[in-house]
């Protein structure tokens, strides 16, 4: 830096100069080659070296910039860390709850769930289930269909006269149970949890009845509300159109973080449908449980760390 006060003046008045130039946008015809040269001879005398033209600018690196903690993975490694699409195919959604703990916060959350018991057909599974859950009301009844009237004059010597049998008439009972219809249903749904006796839920199954078709939009999304509460209640983020799918009543089925999610009608009149959710089952039970290692001794605790503290000292 220049120390001389007529340094510093000279410096100052060619700045001047030459912002007043430029201000004054000389045409390009100006030759100001004899004014670069004239700084330059100013820039000698006030102790400055020019800089040239083709000298790459220092890149700008920020005084807290973090070293790369991938710069010591080979290029294979470097580029399975760096795979967007890595955690969607090696990590997996569980239920981490126990099935009796799930059925308990389903119930605790206001659904009518019994409590995880061994299924009476296996002693080896088990399965909570929730009561009929019923949407509005059933659909109105049917008008009962009345016999046309038989005719009285058809001769009774003809065999083929459609005349009526005088037991059928005489007997209501007969008569009562041909003509009532089945009292008609609400639009319902229900819940079924299953897995091992002893083990984690692999299994849960939502299942929607439109027996009323008017009904039927309130079903579908009392469907989605549940469906909604059994994915919170085992903190799983939402299946992708999943809702949308049950909307519109279509077909669904997609392997999901490893979980497999299927929704599906099943045969038949009635509009009805199955939900099913199964998830991969976590790690072995054993693998969790801490109850087979032994407490540690304070004393060989403190002879590994000395050890370790050691080993740390002479590496370093």
């Amino acid at each position: 830096m220049p120390s001389h006060p007529l340094q510093i003046l000279l410096l100052a008045l060619v700045v001047v100069v030459a912002s007043a130039l430029l201000a004054r946008e000389l045409p390009t015809e100006v030759d100001l080659a004899p004014l670069r040269a004239e700084i330059e001879r100013l820039g000698r005398l006030a102790g400055i070296a020019p800089v040239p033209d083709d000298v790459p600018a220092e890149p700008s690196s920020p005084a807290n910039a973090l070293p790369d903690p991938l710069a010591g993975l080979d290029a294979a490694a470097r580029a399975i860390a760096t795979d967007a699409t890595v955690s969607e195919r090696r990590f997996h959604l569980v239920a981490a709850q126990r099935p009796a703990a799930f059925c308990a916060a389903l119930r605790d959350a206001g659904l009518p769930m019994s409590g995880w018991e061994v299924a009476a057909l296996s002693p080896k599974a088990g399965l909570c289930t929730s009561e009929v859950i019923a949407v509005g009301d059933p659909a109105p009844m049917p008008p009962v269909p009345v016999p046309s009237p038989v005719d009285a004059a058809s001769d009774p010597a003809d065999p083929g006269s459609a005349g009526p049998d005088a037991a059928d008439i005489e007997d209501p009972d007969l008569e009562d149970e041909a003509f009532t219809p089945p009292a008609p249903l609400p639009s319902s749904l229900f819940i079924v949890v299953q897995g091992p006796a002893n083990g984690d839920l692999d299994r849960i199954r939502i299942k929607m009845n439109i027996e009323n078709t008017a009904t039927s939009r309130d079903t579908r999304k009392r469907m989605q509300e549940i469906t909604r509460l059994v994915f919170a209640t085992l903190r799983w983020p939402e299946v992708p159109g999943l809702a949308r799918a049950i909307d519109n009543l279509d077909p669904f089925e997609r392997d999901w973080k490893g979980v497999r999610v299927r929704f599906s009608r099943e045969r038949g009149d009635v509009p009805r449908f199955n939900l099913v959710l199964a998830p991969r089952p976590p790690a072995a039970a054993s693998s969790r449980d801490v109850s087979r290692f032994r407490p540690a001794d304070p004393r060989s605790a403190r002879e590994s760390l000395t050890k370790a503290f050691i080993r740390g000292i002479a590496s370093a």
